[in-house]
């Protein structure tokens, strides 16, 4: 009996004293208790956010110190150092796909037929934003990605340069000026961009073509030697003015004037070693083609402060011609066959799908001592 007494004489010492401490701590959660409140308080500044680190994977912004870091003398170098980006030539690619699936944004909009990257220098793009991927609020054509690229609307401070880019190779020679008039008068401020180039190329290659029998022997073979070259002289003009208003209403204006002439052609001669390639046999070709294009534009933009809401309203205008005369020759071995064909385009900027092409013609010559095939040579202009 005694120890089934000790275990009972405890708990009854035990209840007492949790029944002395609830009073303590009930008295402590009531609302009239005085407690001590932390103070916490958060600060952010814009210059703290980094695009790059901070947007989704899917979304890159190059800032305009790293658009100015190395040099660059247009938007197809800044690229290139991109990711996700490929340049080839003229040619923006995103995502392994072509180049027609790849958006060109400038401030959000689609840029006019005829307007060139080349003439947009870094100084005046204020940032790139790359989305490598597709969205609901662009176009069909953004299927591998969009390009937007911003400019620069209010001068920071005034500038006056002009900038010699050069480069020479065996194949290739480039020469471009640029020069840049910015400035800011009251809240008026502005940018004149003049720019002026000229490149030269000439790009020799060279290629075999072999058919083997599947017995190992040979059945066709010819060597061919091919010249191409490209010659363009090119200039532009690129106004910006940005006026800010009293009752801070934006009106901007930015326009391009765009000037081209070109010429471009190739030469390739056939050396046939075994066999012979299809009736007629063409083993000389050229073809020699000029253009020149003009092209302007223009866009008037303002923003203002309308019953509490905000209007934006943009109006644009564009104009241009580009017109071309190609003409291409092939003549058989020793030019007894000569094929030639005219193109020409001449059409304004709304109709360049369209195209007139002259009729080709074949001129096929007679020489002493028979024609093709041992029968005797016909001539027909």
């Amino acid at each position: 009996m005694k120890l089934r007494i000790i275990p009972l004489a405890l708990l009854s010492i035990v209840i007492p004293a949790l029944a002395q401490q609830q009073p303590k701590d009930a008295a402590a959660s009531t609302p009239d208790a005085k407690q001590a409140i932390t103070k916490v308080e958060i600060k952010g500044t814009a210059k703290d956010y980094d695009p790059r680190r901070d947007d989704t994977a899917s979304k890159t912004v190059i800032n305009h110190e790293e658009i100015i870091k190395y040099g660059d003398t247009n938007v197809y170098e800044v690229l290139k150092r991109a990711p996700g980006v490929t340049v080839i030539g003229n040619t923006i690619r995103m995502r392994g796909l072509g180049g027609n699936y790849t958006q060109i944004l400038v401030n959000g909009e689609r840029p006019p037929p005829g307007f060139s990257l080349e003439t947009l220098p870094p100084e005046q793009i204020d940032r790139i934003e790359v989305v490598r991927a597709a969205t609901a609020e662009h176009s069909m054509q953004a299927i591998a990605g969009t390009i937007n690229i911003i400019l620069k609307k209010v001068v920071s401070k005034p500038q006056r340069d002009f900038r010699i880019n050069t480069s020479r190779s065996d194949q290739q020679k480039n020469l471009v000026l640029f020069g840049t008039i910015a400035d800011k008068v009251d809240n008026l401020s502005y940018y004149l961009n003049p720019v002026a180039g000229r490149n030269l190329r000439e790009a020799p290659s060279f290629g075999t073509d072999q058919f083997t029998l599947p017995n190992g022997q040979v059945s066709q073979l010819r060597d061919s030697a091919r010249i191409s070259t490209n010659r363009n002289t090119f200039g532009g003009l690129q106004p910006r003015l940005n006026w800010k208003m009293p009752n801070e209403d934006q009106l901007n204006f930015s326009g391009f004037i765009q000037v081209f002439n070109g010429e471009s052609g190739f030469e390739n001669h056939i050396t046939n070693r075994i066999g012979s390639f299809g009736n007629p046999d063409y083993l000389d070709m050229s073809n020699h083609t000029d253009s020149d294009g003009r092209f302007l534009g223009g866009e008037v933009n303002w923003i203002g402060k309308i019953a509490g809401g905000k209007l934006d309203a943009k109006v644009t205008a564009h104009n241009g011609r580009f017109s071309a005369d190609s003409r291409s020759l092939s003549s058989t071995l020793g030019g007894r066959t000569v094929l030639r064909r005219d193109a020409g385009y001449d059409q304004p900027l709304p109709h360049l799908q369209q195209h007139r092409q002259i009729q080709p013609h074949a001129v096929r010559r007679a020489r002493a001592g028979g024609g093709l095939g041992g029968q005797p040579a016909a001539h027909r202009g």
